[in-house]
């Protein structure tokens, strides 16, 4: 007599690129930014509804002088983690690298790289950096490349782009990519997002993060 067994839940597949990390399972996600000069949550700037300008005195007083990339690293690799993720640009805005498309960085505030510093220690301690939530810009002639590592909620805001971009679109399927400014005076409500400083270009992109390895927008610059 045969008996049906039914079969057990299908294993999800994983994207290619993505399988260390499900292998690796245990890392450490280091949050820091401008947000902790606030000392209360990271997303201090939406959840209390501040003014991009009330927001930005943040970076002139904060000073990570106690990050120590080498002493986070090593104690990772003691407590057995694979892996180091750092919050590289939050939802402020605000990069911890000197990016070539903004002056809103740690790099002209306290003259420092917090991306650079920890990709090397973890790399010294045999660990894999990872930089999800920040924004990899890249560029190409005329073309300008945001690789999306974490799929931001709704919106991508980029500083100083507002006049030099003139197409927005993914690049996997070219689709195009609603593009506006956000009054500086708007305040933040639910998903709309609040005011963002004059020159700021805000993408809006779709809810559900296409499936593909690394979501890239590409801009067509002026």
């Amino acid at each position: 007599m045969l008996r049906h067994v039914p079969a057990g839940p299908a294993r999800p597949t994983v994207a290619p690129g993505r399988a260390w990390f499900t292998e690796a399972r245990f890392g450490l996600f280091v949050h820091v930014g401008l947000y902790s000069a606030a000392a209360r949550h990271e997303w201090v700037l939406n959840n209390e509804r501040q003014t991009a300008e009330h927001y930005a005195r943040y970076a002139e007083v904060f000073d990570p002088d106690l990050f120590d990339a080498r002493a986070i690293a090593r104690a990772a690799k003691d407590a057995g983690m694979r892996y180091v993720v750092l919050t590289t640009k939050h939802h402020d805005g605000f990069a911890l690298w000197d990016s070539a498309v903004s002056d809103y960085t740690i790099a002209r505030t306290r003259g420092r790289d917090l991306v650079g510093e920890l990709a090397e220690a973890v790399r010294a301690e045999a660990l894999a950096p990872g930089l999800p939530p920040g924004v990899v810009l890249t560029q190409r002639a005329d073309r300008l490349y945001l690789h999306l590592f974490a799929w931001p909620f709704a919106h991508v805001h980029l500083r100083g782009l507002a006049d030099r971009v003139r197409y927005a679109q993914l690049l996997h399927d070219g689709s195009e990519l609603r593009a506006t400014r956000a009054d500086p005076d708007q305040k933040a409500w639910n998903t709309t997002p609040g005011g963002q400083p004059p020159g700021t270009l805000t993408l809006h992109l779709p809810t559900a993060r296409p499936d593909v390895a690394v979501p890239v927008v590409e801009l067509f610059l002026r």
